[in-house]
């Protein structure tokens, strides 16, 4: 028998593991159970597990499924499975539950009318409601007279937490009485005796309390629930319930899930919700013991609290009381000492053993005067650490609030020390967004002084900083506005940004609001700015802030830029955090994160900081709207889970200890910036005495107050990230290869540059809408004939629905592409008469597909009409005018052949994928020529051209990873792209 790589790779970590890593391997059928704490490697046995399923069974890689909690955990788990089983790895179905949801949806929208007809919205739109609702709903406790919208964060979170548990408005309102009851048939709620005699005590008038404001809420989720509906809206949360509510009422639906995901790992099983919960036992219900292995630690609860873990573990032994439990005891990161200390803070049993002897550190704890102190003590114990070759990605900084990175950032930047912040930054606080949001609020508030100061210090507009003093100070001296001396003013550059001003003004009141947001960019000079300085972040930035302009047009057709103004008044009016994107790890980097952004990791230096009883300890809870404990129960025990917020975060700082695999240091500042004292987090004296080590910083405080000009040393830049070859590769790495990023490279580089590689931000055209619209109306009838018959009626709903769902269009134009739609699809289906002879995957998604070393490609297929199990032909649907055959194989003046390519690109694909053959590509356009007849081209690839395909694939992800790309340019003396490059010298 001739051994395959893939063998040797799997042999070769399989004899790496213990005992109990084995048998979770080796336990390929039934329920499985693996306890598994910290650096136990429970990625490895998930990964190893898959693999060994493909090898001992005949399973296809497309029929498993791996749930995961993160998006960052599917990624880490995928790279795992590549390097033991290849291109295959990109078939086997990781996802987040969510992306899952998602997937059922998209596959199966004939189940989920509500979602399919719906408009997703944002939680900005959200609270918009909310808003509305709080204003006119009759609340007493939840709408306080002196802030009426205190608790409108807390009842949007609360809402999205009971739809995570699967709780609708009726189950909750249900669930409220019931717990009413119990709560009023208590025979200990009143004092019998004593001054308080007759009153109800002490202890249970918090919970009275908090009934009362679950009640209230439950009004308002209703309201927002029937809104919701009458608006066809749904919000990112309703996705679950859906899918939860589709499988209990679709036995098909369930039956398809259950054939396809025939294998079921989840990973975090101690963090799935009620509804998550819910969906795993349907999915696995077709047979008593379904291959369904669970594996988690309640130890690590950190996203949802204890009691409800626990339940989770309880309910799954109750519902598969077969089930293998495997316990993994062997830690393989940290040294034994850490692990003890980490251990003294929970209860008794589950100890861990520590792999390696020779880790003996202890946790190493510092007290500091002040927050300036401790923060340049880790600064100076870092560089030390550098300066003895620790690799900088290997020293994390764990905080447990987001805003806490900023103070710590500035220091490493004074102290030289190049950091990643990985835990979430607030989009609107990125540098480049802050100034098109001050154009923005200048041209929404032209003539008011407040918002045209701002505008004023942009340095892109290249105003004399003493000039625009000059100008504030004589229009206060003058009693001016602002306004009146810039349009007097006879300063060139003041001028120039006034006349700008008042044509971004009128263009604001006419243009769309993608087109109105790029022209901004564009002219304003922020766009050239943003190549000139080669940071990569900005443009992250910049497309995300893009990105919530074109929901808006989505979700409102016609929107214009006040909308999206009120839209952004919002977001700052409710302190709403919209996530910067975040680009690859920096391998010269040290790691900035809050302490739940690093479960799963792991460092070999870890920096606690800030650890006092204000962040770690009972006085951390800040939740002033609690739900009833019933809401997380999967069984019957309706209110006797622990809610303890103190064993939350007891947790998190368990978590936040066992990241570290040789030292771990906690630090904390006795006194507050206004000269309060703080306490020590009381989990930090619970730890074992002889395994905690107390740092001597009198020393270092005396040092630095004597020399107090580290203090306020000017910050050296360290974090900027110039657009470099290794950028230029990391981005090619995290994106397979499509065949129209490989066209829009052979057209210009710059092109494939800069739509594909940084993807700045560019307004979608009416034509392209166009086209999606069509395209997704025919992948519905495709989906939909295989269960029934379809007529025009339903083809041309689909299309009217997908084109308003798009939203970018304006009325007139949405009209216009709606009558043209109706009118090409209805003669596309009586000349095409598609019927299902073979069968047909319509948008045939392929995840990725191994060329090389580094060259992955992906790609959707419109239509893959199986003639045999391994023999299919492609249909590409093309809208626009019929081109001709010469034309696609570029063969004319005109074109160079992308579309043909496009064909090649597919048979390639499949031939990667799973050896299947493309008997032929076909090219049918789905609007007639000008004399109303309809056409398609077929063509069968030549092994030549798929030969050919290759060279090109090579040539160009070499000139992309080289660079050598970098002083070409296009024939167009008239391109944009080629423009932008220039900017770059």
């Amino acid at each position: 028998m001739v051994r395959t790589k893939f063998d040797e790779g799997f042999e070769e970590r399989y004899k790496a593991l213990n005992k109990e890593q084995k048998e979770a391997v080796d336990t390929i059928e039934g329920p499985v159970l693996v306890v598994a704490g910290p650096g136990t490697g429970k990625t490895e046995i998930l990964t190893l597990r898959i693999a060994n399923i493909l090898k001992k069974t005949d399973t296809k890689p497309e029929n498993i499924l791996a749930l995961t909690f993160t998006d960052a955990a599917s990624g880490n788990m995928r790279r795992r499975l590549i390097s033991l089983i290849e291109a295959s790895a990109y078939r086997v179905n990781i996802e987040t539950f969510h992306s899952f949801c998602n997937k059922i949806i998209k596959d199966y929208p004939e189940y989920f009318p509500t979602i399919i007809g719906s408009s997703n919205i944002t939680e900005v739109e959200s609270v918009d409601i909310l808003e509305g609702l709080i204003e006119k709903l009759l609340l007493q406790i939840l709408k306080p007279w002196g802030d009426p919208f205190y608790y409108i964060r807390d009842i949007y979170k609360k809402i999205e937490e009971l739809k995570r548990e699967g709780i609708s408005p009726e189950k909750f309102t249900e669930l409220l009485a019931k717990e009413e009851r119990r709560f009023k048939s208590r025979d200990d709620l009143i004092h019998e005796k004593g001054a308080h005699k007759g009153k109800m005590k002490s202890e249970h008038k918090d919970f009275e309390r908090q009934l009362e404001k679950n009640k209230e809420l439950a009004m308002v989720y209703a309201a927002y629930q029937k809104i919701l509906g009458e608006k066809r809206l749904y919000d990112w949360s309703d996705m679950i319930m859906e899918v939860l509510q589709g499988i209990e009422k679709y036995p098909d639906l369930k039956l398809n899930l259950q054939e396809n995901h025939q294998y079921i790992l989840v990973d975090e099983h101690q963090d799935t919700n009620n509804a998550q919960n819910k969906i795993l036992e349907m999915m696995g219900d077709f047979h008593k013991n379904p291959n369904i292995f669970i594996v988690g630690d309640e130890k690590q609860a950190i996203f949802r609290f204890q009691g409800a873990s626990i339940e989770n573990f309880n309910y799954f032994k109750k519902l598969y009381p077969k089930a293998k439990l495997v316990r993994l005891g062997i830690n393989y990161r940290s040294g034994q000492n850490i692990l003890d200390a980490a251990h003294s803070l929970l209860s008794p049993g589950g100890q861990l053993i520590s792999s390696d002897k020779k880790k003996v550190s202890n946790i190493k704890v510092g007290e500091f005067t002040d927050k300036n102190v401790e923060l340049y003590f880790i600064a100076e114990k870092i560089k030390e650490l550098l300066k003895k070759n620790v690799s900088p990605k290997e020293i994390t900084i764990l905080y447990r609030s987001n805003k806490e990175a900023f103070p710590l950032a500035e220091v490493l930047e004074k102290s030289g020390i190049i950091y990643s912040i990985e835990s979430d930054e607030n989009l609107l606080g990125e540098r480049f967004v802050r100034k098109i949001l001050a154009i923005l609020l200048a041209i929404e508030n032209f003539e008011n002084d407040q918002f045209l100061v701002p505008v004023l210090h942009i340095e892109e507009f290249d105003i004399d900083p003493v000039d625009a003093f000059r100008l504030i100070n004589e229009a206060g001296r003058k009693r001016q506005s602002i306004y009146v001396l810039m349009s007097k003013s006879g300063i060139p550059p003041i001028k120039k940004l006034f006349g700008k001003l008042k044509e971004w003004v009128r263009h604001s009141k006419n243009d769309h609001l993608t087109e109105f947001l790029e022209r901004i960019l564009r002219e304003s000079g922020l766009l050239d700015s943003m190549i000139r300085s080669r940071d990569a972040e900005a443009f992250l930035g910049i497309e995300k802030f893009f990105e919530e302009g074109k929901r808006i047009s989505a979700n409102m057709r016609g929107a214009g830029f006040s909308d999206f103004m009120r839209y952004i008044s919002i977001i700052q009016k409710r302190k709403i955090f919209i996530k910067k994107p975040k680009h690859n790890i920096r391998e010269d980097a040290i790691r900035l994160m809050t302490t739940h952004r690093s479960k799963g990791l792991e460092f070999e230096y870890v920096f606690i900081i800030n650890a006092g009883e204000r962040s770690f300890g009972s006085k951390a809870d800040r939740d002033a709207l609690r739900l009833i404990p019933s809401i997380y129960s999967l069984g019957n025990a309706v209110s006797k889970l622990d809610t303890g917020t103190e064993e939350d975060e007891r947790r998190l700082f368990y978590v936040a200890m066992t990241r570290a695999k040789f030292e771990a240091y906690i630090t904390y500042s006795s006194f507050d910036e206004n000269g309060k004292e703080i306490l020590p987090s009381p989990f930090i004296l619970e730890i074992r005495e002889d395994r905690k080590e107390k740092l001597k910083t009198q020393q270092f405080e005396k040092n630095l107050k004597s020399d107090p000009k580290k203090l306020y040393a000017e910050r050296q830049k360290t974090g900027g990230r110039e657009i470099d070859r290794k950028f230029v590769t990391e981005l090619f790495n995290s994106h397979p290869l499509s065949v129209t990023a490989l066209n829009n490279y052979l057209t210009c580089p710059w092109k494939y540059f800069y739509r594909n590689l940084l993807r700045i931000p560019t307004a979608p055209e009416k034509h392209q809408i166009y086209g999606i619209a069509m395209h997704n109306a025919v992948e519905d009838l495709w989906k939909a004939m295989k269960d029934r018959e379809v007529d025009k009626k339903f083809l041309l709903s689909s299309y009217k629905r997908h084109l308003g769902l798009l939203g970018v269009l304006r009325q007139s134009e949405f009209e216009e592409a709606l009558k043209r739609g109706e009118k090409a699809l209805s003669g596309w289906l009586l000349w095409a008469n598609p019927k299902i002879n073979n069968p047909v995957v319509s948008e045939f998604s392929i995840k990725g597909a191994e060329l090389s070393s580094g060259i992955v490609l992906s790609g959707k297929l419109d239509k893959v009409e199986f003639v045999s199990p391994k023999k299919a032909i492609v249909t590409d649907y093309k809208t626009g005018s019929p081109k001709t055959r010469n034309f696609i194989e570029g063969k004319t003046k005109e074109r160079t052949g992308d579309i043909k390519r496009q064909l090649v690109f597919y048979k390639l694909l499949l031939i990667l994928n799973d050896d299947l053959e493309m008997t032929s590509g076909v090219v049918e356009f789905l609007e007639p020529n000008t004399s109303g007849k309809y056409n398609k081209e077929e063509f069968e690839i030549k092994e030549s051209e798929i030969k050919e395909l290759k060279q090109i694939i090579l040539k160009f992800a070499e000139e992309i990873k080289s660079l050598s790309f970098w002083d070409k340019t296009c024939r167009d003396k008239n391109c944009e792209y080629c423009s932008l490059r220039k900017l770059l010298k």
